[in-house]
């Protein structure tokens, strides 16, 4: 057999091409053209208009310009022109592929996607001009011919009178001896690349990619500079029409239109989320928690006045991944933040959760990003290939919740707790549904990752216990220790923390609690909250903004005098209150049923929708509520 073979050919990229864009984010071309100015060792990035095609043709194409270390005849056509491959070939599940300029560019930039070049070696340039043959819809470099009638894909940079630009003098001032310039003509030529990517769609301007790479990218790295000349109007008459204008120092005369740019340098996420303090004494709160599979989860919190931030980065909290300073699987929806144990929307948009998981390889487990570096994926489990595990990382972190976290959740909430003031009706509750709503708690054990107070063993797990350093020294054979001291008796060891381990005891049954609307999702009724280190046994939030709720309260207000309108108010959330919690506290009888098991009870019995649909039907409600005001208040009298 030969020692050699013949490399396998790749026939139709074009649609290689297209299937990974639509795969991709909307800005994903933003990120593939930083990254290579990055990983060209760019100490500054710039995204702007290219200022000829204003100029001499009124269109704004995006132009990215970088001093990295630049590419040379051979190298810029070889990498350009390969489909991963030729110096920047299909690395491993870690690394930056090959591919990602092209295929976010190309689908929607078919007249072209020029790139120049400048090295010490190729002063003057070399210039590829990557577009789409209409004729054949494959993608490839565009052929020029030379004077002796030979046709090329490389050529120096040269004055295009057909489009507009001399290409020769398109380098910035600030690219001295080496760079790259990248300018995306759009379709046809005549689109605005800057601004929008396909006519009609939403533009994006220059904030949309300040907005973009702040969210995006966690931090700039140290000793790179990025820039974007953004547009301050969406007034297309109001932009600049040239570089000179745009940079004007000055504001203009009265009632002339000031078509100054803003030259915003970027910082990315992080340096928004650890902002300076405001004038009122905002004060932040950061710290981790280290999870069960490996993960760390980074939270920061703003106790008080959040400082603005405005549109060019996130201004309220969020959930996210992060991976080699890149963030994925952004998530702000109530019910991501629910999951962690967070319900109020005051703390919300004070409070940004990083999980930072380990790299596939490093590990039982791990995660790599896809091919379209759009979200990561798990590695090395049984689940492979699946998404983020966000369920399990909320639910540990929640029953985990950092003081500062439980603090602030505790001083945002309105109303008490739970509104179980019927001794009988919870112990009723607790008698048919405790043995099956298990409660977290901790119990003594050597070889826990927990502590715990000698006298508050058996207690609830989020009052009492907390997270302490592995222990080094081997778990003693046989499991949980049987000393006195560990099984709650007295030994005559010293006083303090002991370690423990987190345990489930029947008889907890959730809380419910009423709400504002930004709690929830809109037009919703109730929302469950799983057990947490605030609410271990779960609470039900049930919303005072939804409509049904008010006309209930106002039909039974009209039936009492007015100076009654309080109590009775208070007796008609009570039953809705109460009749929720049992219906979710029932449920918890199917999560053994081979029919359905916990995560379909969780995500279908217990969404807002079937919750929303469980609080509608006024017939058991009603009579419940008749029974308890006529108790209350006697019979009803509708005087006003």
């Amino acid at each position: 057999m030969s020692d050699s073979i013949s490399p396998m050919g790749v026939g139709g990229v074009q649609h290689l091409v297209e299937r990974a864009y639509r795969e991709s984010d909307p800005m994903q071309f933003v990120r593939e053209l930083f990254k290579n100015a990055i990983e060209a060792d760019a100490t500054r990035i710039e995204f702007g208009p290219e200022w000829q095609g204003v100029a001499e043709s009124n269109v704004y194409r995006l132009m990215v310009a970088d001093n990295g270390a630049g590419m040379g005849p051979e190298k810029i056509e070889a990498y350009l022109n390969t489909f991963g491959g030729g110096g920047k070939p299909i690395g491993d599940a870690h690394e930056n592929f090959g591919v990602g300029s092209k295929t976010s560019t190309l689908p929607w930039n078919r007249l072209g996607v020029v790139v120049l070049s400048w090295t010490a070696e190729c002063p003057d340039g070399s210039m590829v001009w990557l577009c789409r043959d209409p004729a054949t819809g494959e993608y490839g470099a565009r052929k020029f011919e030379t004077d002796n009638g030979e046709f090329v894909n490389v050529v120096a940079p040269f004055d295009d009178e057909e489009i507009g630009i001399d290409w020769s003098s398109i380098r910035p001032e600030w690219i001295r001896g080496h760079g790259t310039v990248v300018v995306l003509l759009g379709n046809h030529g005549t689109e605005d690349t800057f601004v929008e990517k396909v006519s009609g769609e939403e533009p994006f301007g220059g904030k949309g990619i300040s907005a973009y790479l702040n969210r995006r990218v966690w931090k700039i790295p140290t000793g790179i500079e990025v820039y974007v000349q953004e547009l301050r109007s969406n007034k297309r008459a109001d932009w600049p029409r040239s570089l000179k204008e745009a940079a004007a120092g000055k504001p203009p005369a009265k009632g002339k239109v000031d078509r100054r740019w803003n030259h915003r340098r970027l910082q990315g996420a992080k340096y928004y989320v650890r902002y300076k303090k405001t004038a009122k004494g905002g004060e932040k709160a950061t710290g981790s928690v280290a999870l069960s599979d490996g993960t760390v989860i980074e939270w920061y919190l703003w106790q008080g006045e959040r400082p603005a931030v405005h549109s060019y980065a996130h201004d309220k909290g969020y959930i996210a991944a992060r991976y080699d300073d890149e963030l994925y699987d952004l998530k702000k929806h109530h019910s991501s933040f629910r999951r962690f144990g967070i319900t109020s929307s005051d703390v919300r948009e004070r409070l940004t959760l990083i999980a930072c998981p380990p790299r596939s390889g490093e590990g039982e487990f791990g995660v790599y990003p896809d091919t379209a570096r759009t979200s990561l994926r798990v590695m090395g489990s049984k689940r492979a290939g699946e998404p983020l595990p966000w369920d399990e990382w909320g639910d540990e972190f929640a029953h985990r919740l950092p003081e500062q976290i439980v603090d602030a959740i505790k001083a945002a909430r309105s109303r008490s707790e739970g509104s179980l003031d019927d001794e009988k009706w919870k112990e009723r509750l607790a008698e048919r549904f405790g043995a099956r709503w298990k409660r977290p708690i901790f119990r003594k054990d050597p070889g826990g990752q927990a502590t715990v107070s000698p006298d508050e063993a058996g207690r609830n797990s989020g009052q009492t216990g907390r997270r302490r350093k592995p222990s080094k020294k081997p778990r003693p054979a046989g499991g949980r220790s049987r000393s006195p001291e560990s099984s709650g008796g007295s030994s005559g060891a010293s006083p303090g923390p002991k370690p423990a381990r987190a345990a489930q005891a029947a008889g907890g049954v959730p809380t419910y609690r009423w709400v504002s609307g930004e709690d929830v999702e809109p037009g919703v009724a109730a929302v469950f909250v799983p057990p947490s280190a605030v609410a271990t046994s779960g609470e039900v939030l049930l919303s005072e903004d939804f409509a049904p709720f008010s006309e209930v309260i106002r039909y039974w207000q009209q039936q009492y005098p007015d100076h009654l309108a309080d109590e009775v108010g208070q007796a008609v959330r009570d039953v809705y209150g109460q009749s929720m919690v049992a219906r979710v506290a029932h449920s918890q009888a199917l999560v053994r049923d081979p029919n359905w098991g916990q995560k379909k009870v969780s995500t279908e019995l217990r969404s807002p929708a079937a919750l929303t649909m469980a609080a509608l039907g006024l017939v058991n409600e009603d009579h419940v509520i008749s029974s308890r005001l006529g108790s209350i208040l006697g019979v009803k009298r509708n005087v006003r």
